[in-house]
């Protein structure tokens, strides 16, 4: 049997970077390859949904049986997964609000736009065609998840907020199992 612990952490921690899909907005410095980088990012999100899936990690008795079959260092690996996901989640929420924080201080209409976020069914109608029928595909897909999504709640309600920086796209998309 898993250590009760580990098996525990996984549930939480899961669903706390799915939210995180869930809430995060492109800022306008991927305007001018929007579609490409949203897709990027719903690609990441379906891979964690999928990973998800896979495992039951919502249906705690499902989870367990599976969870049996692996040893302490299977788990502790899959839980530090999912902790450098949300670390690379938070790391990127800081320094988001810290931008907003020093455009705000220089309080100009320049420093206003630098920090607009962008509407994603605005942006990924203008994006290239493969892009956006990849896009909505993906949301398509993604349905077929509504277990999973039901479990993290409605975040409609939540504050979103917006990666600026090109980089915590990278890092995310990279740090999401592939499998």
């Amino acid at each position: 049997m898993p250590d009760g612990t580990v098996a525990l952490g996984l549930p939480g921690l899961f669903l706390v970077c799915v939210q995180y899909f869930e809430l995060v907005q492109l800022g306008r410095s991927f305007k001018a390859d929007f579609g490409s980088c949203a897709v990027r990012l719903k690609a990441a999100h379906l891979h964690l949904l999928r990973w998800g899936a896979s495992a039951d990690i919502t249906d705690k008795e499902a989870l367990e049986a599976k969870l049996s079959k692996y040893g302490p260092s299977e788990l502790e690996t899959a839980k530090e997964l999912l902790q450098s996901i949300h670390e690379q989640f938070d790391r990127a929420q800081k320094d988001s609000s810290g931008l907003k924080r020093r455009i705000a201080r220089a309080n100009t209409v320049e420093a206003a736009k630098e920090v607009e976020e962008l509407d994603v069914s605005e942006e990924i109608e203008r994006a290239e065609p493969k892009w956006s029928l990849t896009y909505k595909a993906m949301d398509e897909v993604k349905v077929k998840y509504s277990k999973l999504s039901a479990a993290i709640g409605d975040t409609k309600d939540r504050a979103r907020w917006a990666l600026y920086d090109r980089k915590h796209l990278t890092t995310l998309v990279d740090e999401v199992p592939h499998y």
